[in-house]
């Protein structure tokens, strides 16, 4: 069987693409090599060498960004095993196809190794020593490169499951570039703000209500923002679905209620959750909550519950408290790493 004759997915395609590109690439340098290392002496250079091939090294961005996906397409497919197979017949025994294909991720990292080896064994005053610094540096900028683009790469496919869990065209507003998942996981939603004009709400003063259990949700922290999601019931009718905030807010079942941008259809009906409150990092605060607070707005021993404050409070529970000071300092760290980014952007649009 041969590759030509396999109808090939984009990401496999692209895979193969890449891996031509990169055999020419490492062909080109071989051959740069070779002269050198066969007449070498102590005054050779290699620094130039990869000063001028470290750039190109990016090349391996489409490779590793797909490498994962491209694997497990291989491996649960009985007609892309079939041809693995019989190009497996050619290969000396004890290798694999993916004993080989995992060669070229590890490529550009042994280059760096290598190279930073070579550096700290080069005397400064040696011809040799300023292009091994030029090319180090070219090398660490390719890497960085190819590592941006797997995190992008595997941010997007987080981005596609959370997309098909949670129900609402502004979901599709998550695909953006230098967004990732730092954590998520179900908590118990106690306090059930007043209920926004829109899902992204405005400031509104607070209401001041006894706390009490309202659903089991799904919180997302994001690099960039926090979501929290409820369940989405699935036998909620389209007419149950468009009723609106006002006739809701007159004591309608919360899960009837429509927000605006969202829009119920039968693939929408099917995703288990529904987004509920989706705020900025910007300002983003949270607490633990005392025992003494808890029990006085009325719930339970008020073990485990936290405060996210955004444009609104939400008054989460996780299941112990432990688990409730590992949000909080994943969303401090989060908070504190989104200021940073913000204040790095606005220098660079100052300047």
């Amino acid at each position: 069987t041969s590759p030509a004759s396999l109808t090939l997915p984009p990401h496999l395609h692209v895979f193969l693409v890449a891996a031509r590109q990169i055999l020419k690439l490492n062909s080109r340098l071989v051959a740069t090599l070779g002269p050198r290392l066969e007449q070498w002496y102590h005054q050779s250079n290699l620094g130039d060498v990869f000063e001028q091939f470290g750039p190109l090294f990016k090349v391996y961005r489409e490779y590793a960004s797909n490498y994962a996906q491209v694997l497990q397409t291989l491996r649960s497919s009985i007609r892309y095993a079939r041809a693995i197979r019989a190009c497996e017949k050619h290969l000396d025994h004890g290798l694999t196809a993916e004993s080989l294909m995992i060669l070229p991720i590890q490529r550009v990292p042994r280059y760096r190794l290598l190279l930073q080896e070579l550096k700290a064994a080069t005397p400064k005053f040696h011809v040799d020593y300023a292009p091994l610094n030029v090319a180090c540096d070219a090398v660490e900028d390719a890497l960085s490169c190819i590592n941006t683009a797997i995190k992008d790469k595997n941010a997007m496919e987080v981005m596609s499951r959370i997309q098909a869990q949670v129900c609402g065209d502004v979901i599709l507003a998550l695909f953006k570039t230098g967004r990732y998942l730092l954590k998520e996981g179900t908590l118990a939603c106690l306090q059930e703000p007043p209920l926004p004009a829109s899902i992204f709400p405005s400031p509104a003063p607070q209401a001041k209500a006894k706390l009490s259990f309202c659903f089991i949700g799904k919180l997302y922290l994001f690099s960039d923002l926090i979501m929290l999601c409820r369940p989405n019931s699935k036998s909620r009718s389209k007419a149950k679905a468009s009723r609106s905030i006002s006739h809701a807010a007159k004591g309608s079942d919360f899960a009837s209620f429509k927000f605006s941008n969202v829009r119920f259809g039968s693939s929408e009906a099917s995703k288990p959750w529904m987004l509920f409150k989706c705020h900025s990092l910007q300002g983003c605060t949270v607490r633990m909550e005392s025992k003494r607070r808890i029990e006085e707005k009325g719930k339970g021993n008020g073990a485990a519950v936290f405060v996210i404050k955004a444009m609104q409070e939400m008054w989460l529970q996780a299941d112990s408290v432990d688990d409730a000071k590992e949000w909080i300092a994943a969303i401090e760290r989060a908070v504190d790493s989104f200021g940073e980014a913000q204040a790095i952007q606005a220098a660079d649009e100052s300047s």
